[in-house]
């Protein structure tokens, strides 16, 4: 209510996946729920139970979900933590097909409101001997430019 007070744009709030996410008692109190989403995928990655974790929180508040981070690495299985960058093998690949699967997934829903890719920076940094999160200069950036200009297809 105080931050209401004092700015009149939309307000969110950036929970955590998880727990912090999943049991927020104040989402009525925002314009969007807000989600670092890094919640970790099965090795198909089929997100399907990550939807319905997300989904049974957006039913519940009836909010627009926004995802105030998002992202993959750009190093081998970077979907089953996708927050961690600890060194080893790149796999361009790897990222790109992680970031293909979230898309497709979610970018459709109609109560989806977009993502805010994790390591995105003004620099360009990046490039196919980066293994951070940023998609700058990689196949992942190829597959977010697809998604935004043509919708998947």
């Amino acid at each position: 209510a105080l931050a209401r007070q004092h700015y009149g744009g939309p307000v969110t709030y950036a929970a955590v996946q998880g727990p912090e996410f999943e049991t927020c008692k104040f989402w009525d109190a925002v314009d969007y729920i807000g989600l670092n989403n890094y919640y970790p995928l099965p090795d198909t990655l089929d997100c399907a139970t990550v939807a319905a974790t997300i989904e049974s929180v957006q039913r519940k508040f009836s909010k627009p979900v926004v995802f105030t981070e998002a992202g993959f690495s750009s190093l081998t299985d970077p979907h089953r933590a996708p927050w961690d960058e600890a060194p080893r093998a790149l796999s361009m690949d790897a990222q790109a097909r992680c970031y293909e699967a979230l898309l497709k997934t979610f970018y459709k829903r109609p109560w989806f409101q977009g993502i805010y890719w994790w390591k995105v920076g003004t620099n360009g940094f990046g490039g196919p001997e980066d293994g951070s999160h940023t998609p700058w200069n990689k196949p992942a950036w190829k597959v977010v430019s697809r998604w935004y200009r043509t919708g998947g297809r």
